[in-house]
């Protein structure tokens, strides 16, 4: 059954002996028991004030935080959940404020970020400098900077790795864009950690007629168990010919080398999970996120030697 869903507002997150604390820190994945105290309103009521609140107080534990409001809204939607309830907050306690600020400020820039990726799939870094340059920042919060991007990079790229999972395998990944891969090599930044947090669902987009899957992967003629398992291991050699094949793991990320989730509609599809096997793709948890972006430098390169060809040949 669905859990209910409430707002909060005049919120504090806090620790043992009621020491305020971040939540967005690992704390929670950690097992840190964190709890809240806050006006409890219905989830419809998005004003701030206290005005039809009932005062809750050792709320919790909090089981996992959450962003959600990826679909051309005005404002990011952050969430904490329990056991019991879904709660999305709307304003902190003035003395959990200084603390909130910091998430805030990273999160409205994931959205704000994500929301315009999808919009241009070839964006550069300084297209999206100078677009997040242009975006007015929440309250409190400093305008948004080539130093922000830098700053919240690890975040941010986690966002977007979050969001990448949710997409559809026809779907093109928005960590293979171009801006974002410039930020994870000047950032330095580690693809493949495991996140806690539920995945940012992605809005549904309309599928472009006449485009198919191919179908042109070979079937070996054994028992379906050993056929569904050897298609799992062997699709990347198996589909377009050993020139077009390409590892889809690392096989050293936290996400490679975590095991399949049995939950997602890929998993459940799987034999070993009790489906047909007609699938035949990976855990959607388990996307890869240095393969994909491997795959896109490979691309960039490819594309660069066409054109110098092309360039040998008028000449």
């Amino acid at each position: 059954t669905e859990k209910p869903q409430h707002r909060l507002t005049n919120f504090t997150v806090y620790y043992e002996h009621r020491h305020l604390c971040p939540f967005d820190s690992g704390l929670i994945e950690k097992n840190v028991p964190l709890y809240f105290s806050g006006y409890i309103k219905p989830v419809y009521d998005d004003t701030p004030t206290l005005e039809g609140g009932v005062a809750g107080t050792q709320l919790g534990p909090i089981d996992v935080w959450y962003i959600a409001g990826f679909d051309g809204g005005e404002k990011e939607l952050i969430g904490v959940s329990t056991a019991y309830a879904d709660y999305l907050l709307s304003q902190p306690s003035a003395q959990y404020t200084h603390i909130f600020d910091s998430l805030r400020e990273k999160s409205f820039l994931s959205k704000t970020v994500i929301e315009m990726l999808e919009a241009d799939s070839e964006m550069t870094m300084e297209d999206l400098i100078n677009g997040i340059q242009l975006v007015v920042p929440p309250e409190n919060c400093p305008k948004f900077s080539e130093e922000t991007l830098h700053k919240h990079a690890q975040f941010l790229v986690e966002q977007i790795e979050s969001y990448d999972r949710a997409a559809d395998d026809d779907e093109d990944l928005l960590i293979t864009v171009p801006a974002v891969r410039t930020l994870i090599k000047l950032a330095g930044v580690t693809l493949g950690r495991r996140q806690s947090r539920p995945q940012p669902p992605r809005p549904p987009k309309t599928k472009s007629a006449g485009k198919t899957k191919s179908s042109d992967t070979s079937h070996a003629t054994v028992t379906p168990l050993v056929k569904a398992t050897f298609e799992e291991i062997f699709i990347d050699q198996m589909s377009g010919g050993p020139d077009k094949a390409r590892k889809k793991r690392c096989n050293t990320c936290e996400v490679c080398l975590a095991p399949d989730c049995g939950d997602c509609s890929t998993c459940k599809d799987m034999i070993k999970f009790g489906g047909s096997g007609k699938r035949r793709q990976g855990c959607l948890n388990r996307k890869c996120p240095n393969m994909a972006v491997q795959a896109a430098e490979e691309d960039d390169e490819e594309e660069a030697e066409k054109v110098e060809k092309k360039k040998k040949k008028k000449k």
